[in-house]
């Protein structure tokens, strides 16, 4: 069982209006596990591949083709980062379209053993489609027609 809960705010970068979500997951998740929820609360498809990035170093999942000084992802627990004074993390979704989003500790709960967690608390506007090219392939109108409650 957890101790903590962290809550979590994710913003889609570069995108008016604003694309964003607000999360509580468990202190002991990984940045792997991490991804996975933001692939759900984003409506994201996981079809692409994505990465962490605090500062300078590139935290990815454990593949043949990782870049060379990469971090293994499931080897960074988010309880972990918190105890090193990481406040802000940037994720990458599809190298291709680089949709980057700022994920930020907004505040450690208590566990609450009547909560089911991880749990998405609010969320502001759908992500785009995937493939659809980046943020040259959109509009802020086009994201905001297309809100859809995760």
């Amino acid at each position: 069982m957890p101790s903590q809960i962290y809550e979590l705010k994710i913003e889609l970068n570069d995108t008016n209006p604003k694309v964003t979500r607000t999360i509580q997951v468990p202190d002991k998740f990984h940045l792997g596990k991490l991804h996975d929820i933001i692939q759900i609360v984003m409506g994201w498809q996981n079809c692409h591949l994505h990465c962490f990035r605090i500062g300078e170093i590139v935290y990815e999942p454990m593949d043949p083709e990782m870049a060379i000084g990469s971090k293994i992802e499931s080897k960074f627990s988010l309880d972990g980062l918190a105890q090193a004074g990481v406040k802000s993390i940037e994720y990458t979704y599809d190298f291709g379209d680089d949709w980057i989003h700022t994920v930020t500790l907004v505040k450690v709960l208590s566990h609450d053993i009547t909560v089911r967690y991880p749990r998405c608390i609010s969320g502001k506007m759908a992500c785009p489609p995937e493939d659809c090219g980046g943020y040259h392939g959109i509009t802020g109108s086009r994201v905001g027609h297309m809100h859809r409650t995760p």
